[in-house]
């Protein structure tokens, strides 16, 4: 799924992403990903955090 496919509403989008990825993710896949999200979404902070791929795992189950 690309970071891109989120729904655009009137006015533009706006806000604040925190997200955590493990390391091979930032270095392979996140960087293109995120440059083309913010370009299309260039009112939205994105706070990125390296996390070890358990700690992730805890964090959305412990959301759900």
């Amino acid at each position: 799924m690309s970071l891109a496919n989120i729904p655009q509403k009137k006015g533009g989008v706006k806000g604040h992403v925190q997200l955590w990825a493990h390391m091979s993710a930032l270095t392979e896949f996140l960087p293109a990903e995120l440059t083309s999200f913010l370009k299309s979404y260039p009112d939205i902070q994105v706070e990125v955090e390296e996390q070890i791929s358990g700690d992730i795992v805890i964090a959305l189950m412990d959301m759900a």
